[in-house]
């Protein structure tokens, strides 16, 4: 699976967007994940939500910590590489990256990127 994150990295680092994604790949069986962008809510606190990517059908769970106030917010998790969908691998564009991001900050509100 790690290959399937390497190929939208280039298509992530040279399109300008309105929700930043950072991926920090590390050694072992998992990487990080930092979401940041636009939210019409505020709070900080556990986040649990859903990412799809290039129009995809799988859906990978979200869980982590999100911070949001000023009108952004910014949401880290840590994911396993034997976790990321197969379908998204076979759903790959050169130079194209779409997600769809969903998810709920208990006591704060839903968060929902595209």
């Amino acid at each position: 699976m790690l290959g399937a994150i390497l190929l939208f990295l280039p298509a992530l680092q040279g399109a300008p967007a309105a929700v930043e994604i950072t991926i920090d790949l590390k050694p072992g069986n998992s990487f990080d994940v930092l979401f940041a962008g636009p939210a019409a809510v505020s709070g900080t606190g556990d986040f649990r939500g859903s990412l799809a990517i290039n129009d995809s059908a799988a859906e990978m769970p979200l869980a982590g910590r999100a911070e949001a106030a000023a009108g952004r917010a910014r949401l880290v998790t840590t994911l396993r590489y034997a976790d990321v969908p197969a379908q998204w691998m076979s759903r790959s564009r050169p130079g194209v990256f779409d997600f769809r991001l969903r998810g709920e900050i208990p006591g704060a509100g839903t968060i929902a990127w595209c």
